[in-house]
């Protein structure tokens, strides 16, 4: 429900969000404090157009400050640095307002910040964060249960948010305290889809998970590992990849690329991936998609070199 008199406060992406719409599955922060990270969402009129300048693509204007977004039937969105205005338009429903926020709005917010978004679920282990990459369906938020199913914090789920800290390394900050998970793969990991909140009305369901150390603190990001599908059967491999291999796995995987192609962000986001490729270790993960193999690509993971001092 909307929240005008009494807005929440919520930590994302290393942001302070003040919203007067509900963030669900976004952690709440006790960081009352304003400053040059903080982010509001309000409800407001916002224009029709950008202006004659604008650059013009599908539902979305962009006029190198700003980015307008519309999804028909559901509200309009107007993106600045620090602040998005939501319109919603009279037939919407808050779960889908909320969902369109933290997708294109949250992500065009991203864009502009320059927060590089990693379409991939992350975890935290001894050594550091591992993120899984991959397209929809590759898996990603099936292996962070997997390994919240073991006691390791899930710090975000389907979109890793990646940042430079003062040490020059590229951290993850959490973005969701909950996973979203289809029935099939409830049932897969041993879960009762009956037994959780459905995301939205849909068949999807939210599974809570063990909550980060704390939610604005970033993760040291250690390793990706690009989720690729092998036949039933086969055995579990993980090869590194080098140069532009690796650094084609960050440009094949950046959440909301189409977006960030209509604002110009190409040159910037390929020099990202450079750097991340360079900074951050790589892997192939090759390995059956059925849930009879999931604890033995768990153990792969777990036991590959880069991350010997885990304990299993």
């Amino acid at each position: 429900m909307l929240n005008r008199d009494h807005p929440m406060t919520y930590a994302l992406a290393g942001l302070r969000i003040t919203s007067e719409f509900p963030l669900h599955g976004v952690a709440t922060s006790e960081d009352a404090s304003a400053g040059p990270e903080s982010v509001v969402v309000r409800r407001a009129t916002v224009p029709a157009s950008l202006g004659d300048q604008a650059q013009r693509f599908p539902d979305a204007e962009w006029d190198g400050e700003r980015v307008l977004i519309r999804i028909p039937g559901t509200a309009n969105y107007l993106v600045m640095r620090d602040r998005i205005d939501v319109d919603a338009l009279e037939e919407s429903v808050f779960p889908d307002i909320c969902d369109y926020l933290l997708g294109p709005a949250f992500g065009a917010l991203c864009h502009l910040r320059r927060i590089f978004m990693l379409h991939a679920s992350a975890v935290e282990l001894a050594r550091g964060c591992v993120a899984f990459a991959g397209q929809s369906g590759a898996g990603k938020s099936t292996m962070a249960a997997a390994l919240a199913a073991r006691g390791l914090p899930v710090i975000a789920d389907d979109v890793a948010f990646i940042r430079t800290d003062e040490h020059g390394r590229a951290c993850v900050y959490p973005g969701s305290n909950r996973i979203r998970l289809w029935d099939s793969s409830l049932d897969g990991l041993g879960h009762s889809g009956g037994r959780f909140e459905h995301v939205d009305q849909r068949e999807k369901f939210f599974l809570p998970t063990v909550a980060p150390r704390a939610s604005r603190e970033p993760c040291p990001l250690a390793a990706v590992f690009q989720l690729e599908a092998a036949p039933a059967g086969s055995p579990v491999t993980i090869a590194r990849a080098y140069g532009s291999s690796a650094g084609d796995v960050f440009l094949t995987n950046i959440a909301w690329r189409t977006l960030a192609k209509y604002m110009n962000r190409g040159p910037d986001l390929f020099s990202d991936c450079v750097r991340l490729a360079n900074q951050v270790e790589v892997l192939r993960l090759m390995r059956p998609k059925d849930f009879a193999a999931l604890n033995s690509v768990v153990d792969a993971v777990v036991r590959h070199p880069w991350s010997l001092a885990i304990a299993t």
